[in-house]
């Protein structure tokens, strides 16, 4: 059976405040209390997009009328693009 090591704290700066402090990843960006508030905002954004119904990138558009340019731009271009392909193609500007 495989044993685990025991993982070793890493001291990091972090992106936001520049705080250094000690993690047991090295993936670690962010400080307790900036992730907290990292975190806050961004289910800030997602609880807003859901009350709205409205896209991100596409803000005056709901997610309806995307599927409607969706459907367009399928037939108009023979292709079969799931939602996630056609966000990603038209948010990239092409």
């Amino acid at each position: 059976m495989r044993v685990k090591k025991e993982p070793k704290p890493v001291e990091i700066t972090c992106i936001d405040c520049g705080v250094v402090f000690i993690a047991y990843s090295n993936k670690a960006l962010r400080c307790e209390k900036c992730r907290k508030i990292a975190k806050r905002k961004t289910n800030a954004q997602w609880m807003a997009k859901s009350r709205n119904g409205v896209n991100l990138i596409y803000p005056k558009m709901t997610i309806r009328e995307v599927l409607r340019e969706l459907e367009i731009y399928n037939k108009e271009n023979g292709t079969h693009l799931s939602y996630g392909q056609f966000i990603a193609i038209m948010g990239k500007g092409a």
